[in-house]
């Protein structure tokens, strides 16, 4: 009999709030019996008072899992309740000043918790029930939120469970536009790292955050990295016929950290360097952001050039991928490298020509390289060079071939991601 692995996620499909996170922990969970291990997956039950989100509003999937999913039913916290409805009770009629302040003074403070229910207490009491009855022989608790470290943490006191903390996110480092929000985010992260020290293993997504986040905990941490779900992405991809050349982005925008101006910026250069073919440009946009994309494409002189595809997902999701001819993945302003989202596999399963940066990622270019997917820019101007390289190609040909080693895709696989996973599963197992 395959041993037990209770794994803790507050994202699980079909959540949209936080796609890649939930897309994550699924693939993880149903690749692991491929590698000697039983998956109980603890999750969220799906209410519009934890997550109001189109998919969370979806009937769940019936389909056979290669694992067992145990929805939780959770309550929101008193405090970020009374701030909801006092929120309610503002919009339905007048409010003194006093109702004004206080208002605005709690829903301030309920925007600061990181978890606004009982998450942390529900799983780890679910957990204690769950790992006496199933011969549980490890736990593994992923952020966001970093929280679900104190369920790991409790049950390894409790249950003596050998307990591996996935962070995914940087947490040695906080970025935020509010000074309140970043102090209350380094307080909360500080709190939680004589947790994590105790861990059996810790891991995260690539070698530049397993530094990073090693320092700042003083110990050693695994990297298992994201990748896409083979499922998701056939094999033959014809290439795309489009009447105008078309990049895609699809994703979120993070102010003053992850934005689209650079890639439009180089848009608005390649427009002026070919005035003769600037009808035939296009970019398009998928995510949540368009009124956000569509302001930056105004100020840079392309929104004649730009569309917004909204958010989509599922199949409507691997298609927009794939009828690009270019496909712009947008990196950090800040320049930090091996934090490139999760859409990075994505486009890499997508099959074809990608192009990242401004600025450069050391981990983006590596991996690029190594398929030889795509390329990196530093500047604006280079990116506007190779923009311009691949749209001679198309005028010549009607498409952009994809250069891509095909065989070399397949380490970058959430099945892969799983195979790593189950190693440090393993380990720890047997200490």
């Amino acid at each position: 009999m395959a041993p037990r692995a209770l794994m803790f996620t507050y994202r699980f499909p079909p959540c949209v709030q936080a796609p890649t996170a939930a897309a994550r922990a699924e693939g993880l969970a149903r690749y692991l019996p491929d590698f000697g291990w039983d998956p109980v997956v603890v999750a969220p039950a799906r209410t519009s008072e934890i997550c109001g989100c189109v998919g969370c509003q979806q009937p769940e999937d019936r389909q056979s899992r290669p694992y067992e999913l145990v929805r939780l039913p959770l309550r929101v916290r008193p405090g970020v309740a009374l701030a909801r409805r006092l929120a309610r009770l503002r919009t339905t009629g007048p409010a003194t000043g006093f109702e004004t302040q206080m208002t605005g003074t709690l829903s301030a403070a309920a925007s600061l918790v990181e978890v606004k229910n009982d998450w942390v207490r529900a799983s780890t009491y679910a957990g204690r029930e769950i790992a006496d009855s199933n011969g549980v022989e490890v736990t593994w608790t992923t952020s966001r939120p970093l929280a679900s470290a104190l369920t790991g943490r409790r049950l390894q006191r409790s249950s003596g469970l050998p307990w591996v903390a996935e962070l995914r996110d940087l947490v040695s480092v906080v970025r935020s536009r509010d000074p309140l929000a970043t102090a209350a985010t380094r307080v909360h992260n500080a709190a939680l790292r004589p947790a994590l020290r105790r861990a059996s293993a810790v891991v995260t997504v690539t070698p530049e955050l397993a530094e990073a986040d090693g320092r700042w905990l003083g110990r050693e941490i695994d990297v298992v990295r994201s990748g896409f779900d083979p499922e998701l992405w056939p094999d033959l991809v014809p290439a795309p016929r489009n009447d105008r050349f078309t990049l895609v982005y699809a994703g979120r925008f993070l102010p003053g950290y992850r934005e689209p101006d650079p890639a439009l910026a180089a848009l608005a250069r390649l427009a002026e360097q070919l005035p003769e073919w600037r009808e035939w440009l296009h970019f398009r946009y998928y995510g949540p952001a368009g009124a956000r994309f569509r302001q930056a494409a105004e100020h840079h002189g392309v929104s004649d050039l730009v569309s917004d595809g909204g958010f989509v997902s599922g199949p409507a999701y691997t298609q927009a991928l794939r009828v690009a001819d270019v496909l712009v993945l947008l990196t950090n302003l800040a320049g930090e490298s091996g934090i490139p989202g999760g859409k990075l596999y994505d486009y890499l399963a997508a099959r074809r020509p990608v192009t990242a940066g401004p600025p450069r990622d050391g981990f983006v270019d590596r991996v690029l390289q190594d398929v030889g997917a795509g390329t990196t820019a530093t500047t604006e101007q280079e990116l506007c060079t190779q923009l311009a390289a691949w749209f001679e190609e198309w005028r010549a040909t009607g498409s952009v071939a994809y250069r891509g080693d095909r065989s070399r895709l397949a380490k970058y696989s959430v099945r892969h991601s799983a195979q790593q996973l189950a190693a440090v599963l393993d380990r720890v197992a047997e200490t």
